[in-house]
């Protein structure tokens, strides 16, 4: 992560918890911007929620090359509406959050906008893609790839040469093989033990 002022772009427990995150590496979060109208308070946890994306008086702010921004959101396809509007708007992809209680292999490949939190452990040549959450004690180990926009619970282990597509949810403590393909919006429910491909759209666990 670098080191300039973030504006965290999303609502709820997920946005806490990203800013939460960007203070633990002691980068300075601006403030947040909700995505619509639902702004009801003045400040999460100290930080000052700014206004809504909606309105226009921070996208210059945004738009400033000495500000950076992240998205926070639990909903997939909240995160990619937003990757779009913030992406035409800035010309620039979001922040990338790692905890500093995280441990990401130098030769791991991780793309803009995701979220690793503290404990978890990404292998090397491990590939993310776009907008990830990664929870706190999740394992991904070598050589996974993780397409983009999937939500890994906390405690999760992905075993090494797994694949997971795009906007899969592996729920927390779920185990999945080495070699296993999830399939794209694939459900792994909380604890699950996955030995076989689960198919695109698919339900597994109990």
């Amino acid at each position: 992560m670098n080191s300039k002022p973030v504006i965290v772009v999303g609502a709820g427990s997920e946005a806490r918890l990203v800013a939460e995150t960007l203070a633990q590496s002691d980068i300075l979060v601006y403030g947040f911007l909700v995505p619509d109208k639902r702004k009801t308070e003045s400040d999460w946890n100290d930080v000052p929620v700014l206004g809504t994306l909606e309105d226009k008086t921070y996208h210059s702010t945004l738009k400033n090359e000495k500000t950076d921004y992240a998205i926070a959101s639990e909903a997939p396809a909240m995160r990619k509406a937003l990757l779009k509007v913030l992406f035409e708007l800035t010309g620039r992809l979001p922040q990338t959050v790692v905890s500093p209680g995280a441990t990401v292999s130098p030769y791991a490949k991780i793309e803009s906008g995701n979220a690793v939190y503290t404990g978890a452990v990404v292998g090397p040549n491990a590939e993310l893609g776009p907008l990830n959450i990664v929870g706190a004690g999740a394992l991904i180990e070598p050589n996974v790839r993780i397409l983009g926009f999937v939500n890994i619970g906390w405690g999760a282990k992905i075993g090494r040469g797994a694949v997971v597509g795009e906007a899969a949810f592996i729920g927390a403590g779920a185990v999945i093989f080495p070699d296993v393909n999830i399939g794209k919006n694939a459900v792994v429910l909380p604890g699950a033990v996955v030995a076989k491909d689960v198919g695109e759209g698919e339900k597994t666990g109990s």
